[in-house]
């Protein structure tokens, strides 16, 4: 039978902060990367042979979206985002104040190890192009008005000077 690994991690757009239970013992808090090679080094970690995982994180938006669907996609790993706000409220019963990534992790970890676990399914792939074309459209209306911005002071500028 595989052991099971339970992991906690906090997310931000630059790293990941991981809390790890193996073997009932609670591991030093690790970092990584939030970028695909980060979520490869942390798979690695989190399944060495013969080890399935049970991953839990927040629901950050854009900044757990790629890790949460590196972490489904691996075979030997679980993955559940949970409601930041149900953190934060278990957290609190736990009298946890302060607010460090580490500490974040670790309360994390302690919430999959209680709460019930509930797999996360990753949107389809329709739903994800759809996503990725919005934003995309999102970006290029911004950056079309900071153009026309600089435009319209560039004539106004040019005007002002040839009088």
């Amino acid at each position: 039978m595989k052991k099971m690994v339970l992991v906690g991690i906090d997310v931000s757009a630059d790293e990941l902060v991981v809390a790890v239970e193996r073997d009932q013992q609670t591991l030093p808090v690790a970092t990584f990367e939030n970028d695909a090679a980060g979520h490869r080094k942390l798979i690695r970690w989190i399944t060495k042979p013969g080890r399935r995982a049970r991953v839990c994180l927040e629901a950050t938006g854009i900044y757990g979206l790629e890790l949460s669907l590196a972490l489904s996609r691996a075979k030997q790993v679980e993955v559940m985002v949970a409601n930041p706000r149900a953190i934060k409220d278990f957290a609190r019963a736990f009298l946890q104040r302060s607010k460090t990534d580490a500490l974040d992790a670790k309360a994390i970890l302690e919430f999959v190890k209680r709460m019930p676990f509930q797999v996360w399914q990753a949107p389809p792939i329709e739903i994800l192009q759809l996503r990725a074309i919005s934003r995309r459209i999102t970006a290029l209306t911004k950056n079309m008005t900071m153009e026309k911005n600089r435009l319209r002071a560039s004539c106004a500028w040019v005007r002002k000077r040839s009088r």
